[in-house]
């Protein structure tokens, strides 16, 4: 008994490599959304380093577009443009290297430059009722800064691939506007007047390193 007591104190904590993995993943939410009949559709890549299974820092590219009529106002919209993302992730598991998954939470900065075509009814004008005013705009420019505050979990499902999903909180820093309109798709966020928050599901592979 003493002995292996002795033998538990002697030996050495194993401890973390310093890049313990590299994560490729795909996010599928936004095709799923196209599937069941969404006007817009978005997908995005991610590369994630694991860093002592504790920092995890994060690119995401995307690419999201919609074509859309609004049925109320029959204002017409459509757009489509990269986007990216860029932050880090903590895992409060960091501690449990032997579970299948871990919760995290992180932070995106995100971006994305694009144009629009916007229009809508002729409008009559208020002063002299028999004329009417277009509202038609081709090849607006816009662009748009916003964060990300990201909760999550990854789980282990077969061998190297994991399934992962989080909740997003998003708060726009920037959005460009003209005298004549704004941007109300923005790829990467969504609607600019919709909920801030939002989903991903993620399909993701993991790349060990060997120590």
């Amino acid at each position: 008994m003493a002995q292996d007591v002795k033998k538990l104190v002697d030996t050495p904590k194993e401890e973390e490599p310093l890049f313990k993995s590299i994560e490729i993943g795909v996010d599928v939410g936004g095709l799923a959304q196209k599937v069941f009949g969404s006007d817009y559709t978005s997908v995005s890549a991610s590369i994630t380093a694991n860093i002592k299974n504790r920092y995890m820092p994060v690119i995401e590219i995307g690419y999201g577009k919609i074509n859309t009529i609004n049925e109320s106002n029959s204002v017409a919209y459509d757009t489509k443009a990269p986007f990216i993302k860029v932050g880090a992730d903590y895992n409060f598991f960091y501690k449990k290297p032997y579970l299948p998954g871990f919760l995290y939470g992180g932070i995106r900065i995100c971006h994305s430059s694009f144009s629009y075509n916007i229009s809508a009814p002729e409008m009559g004008d208020p002063v002299w009722g028999n004329i009417t005013i277009p509202y038609s705009y081709s090849g607006v420019s816009g662009s748009s800064t916003w964060s990300e505050f990201v909760v999550g979990v990854k789980a282990k499902i077969f061998k190297n691939f994991h399934m992962g999903w989080s909740a997003r909180y998003r708060a726009i820093i920037s959005n460009k506007k003209t005298e004549n309109s704004e941007p109300l798709y923005i790829p990467g966020y969504g609607m600019s007047n919709s909920s801030k928050f939002g989903f991903t599901y993620n399909l993701i592979y993991n790349l060990p390193f060997k120590k």
